[in-house]
C-alpha cells in the first residue's frame, strides 16, 4: 500500500546550504509554503523564492546570530505531533500551534 501524502509547509533550517537549492526549488514548485530562519532564510531567497520567516511562526525573534530562533513549546508541539491522532489535533487547536504539514 501507498502512502501518499501532499505536503502543504515546509520549516527549512539547516547549517550546511549542500543540495538546498534542489530541495527549495522541488518544494517551491509544488507550492509548499516554506518557512525558514536566519541564513537559511536569506539563502532561499537569494534564489527568488519566497518563504515566510519563522518568527511569525513563534513570535520569537532569531537571535544568537540565528542559532536561537525555533526552540521553543510551540515549536516542539508541531515536532511532536502524531499527525494521525486525533488527540494531538485538537492539542494543537486548543493551544493555537500552528502544524507544518
Amino acid at each position: 500500500m501507498e502512502n501518499n501524502r501532499t505536503i502543504k509547509s515546509a520549516l527549512i533550517s539547516v547549517f550546511s546550504k549542500d543540495g538546498l537549492e534542489e530541495l527549495v526549488k522541488i518544494l517551491d514548485s509544488k507550492g509548499v509554503k516554506i518557512y525558514s530562519t536566519g541564513g537559511t532564510q536569506k539563502f532561499i531567497e537569494n534564489l527568488g523564492i519566497s518563504i515566510t520567516p519563522v518568527e511569525e511562526l513563534t513570535d520569537y525573534p532569531s537571535i544568537l546570530g540565528g542559532r536561537r530562533n525555533i526552540k521553543n513549546k510551540k515549536d516542539f508541539g508541531d515536532i511532536l505531533n502524531r499527525r494521525t491522532n486525533q488527540e494531538d489535533k485538537l492539542q494543537l487547536t486548543e493551544y493555537k500551534i500552528h502544524e507544518i504539514k
